[in-house]
């Protein structure tokens, strides 16, 4: 169990979910990773395999305690936004990853498509025309989500995060009232990512 403490010293949280407490690699590239994973807060969901939840309200914390971990409370308050019941078999990995542009002055995320180019196997584009040229392959709408694990590096220690996408087909203890909402609240939050 992870206690997590304020700077004040009062305990936010005691978690037993295993699957919210992620590892990142300290590197000098750190504080880039931070703040990189710091970005997608409430942008993009989170899903428990360990507890079939997905949560689309939560927050970030690097304890300084528990160097090179970070910890995903979720709201508490907002049970509307905890979603209850997804088996793992409903979250697949997809292969595309968001990763920051490096040589920019503003903050703007890309992500990376499996795409052969003469000398390449992908091919970086920004995030939104990325995922506009996803769901225009697919014919209908990606459900991109996060797990443990997702949080990695590429390229030169670079901070990358690996996609999952929920498959609405296997939600077959959920109400169509249901997935229709949890379709909804996915790719509401994925317009604010830029």
């Amino acid at each position: 169990m992870l206690e997590i403490e304020s700077n004040d010293g009062t305990i936010l949280t005691k978690s037993t979910n295993t699957d919210l407490i992620w590892q990142y690699r300290e590197s000098d590239k750190r504080n880039i990773a931070r703040e990189f994973i710091a970005h997608f807060a409430n942008k993009l969901c989170v899903y428990s395999g360990a507890v079939g939840q997905l949560y689309s309200n939560y927050e970030i914390f690097f304890p300084r305690e528990e160097s090179g971990r970070l910890v995903i409370l979720p709201d508490q308050f907002s049970y509307h936004d905890t979603f209850q019941g997804l088996p793992e078999a409903a979250v697949k990995p997809t292969g595309f990853y968001i990763l920051p542009k490096i040589k920019s002055s503003k903050k703007e995320m890309l992500i990376r498509l499996p795409i052969k180019t003469r000398d390449q196997n992908f091919r970086d584009v920004p995030i939104q025309i990325g995922l506009h040229f996803i769901n225009r392959q697919l014919k209908s709408p990606i459900l991109p989500v996060v797990v443990k694990g997702d949080l990695r590096e590429l390229d030169h220690n670079m901070p990358a995060l690996h996609l999952h996408c929920i498959d609405i087909n296997q939600l077959t203890l959920l109400s169509k009232f249901e997935t229709d909402n949890i379709s909804k609240i996915i790719i509401g939050r994925l317009e604010d990512i830029k």
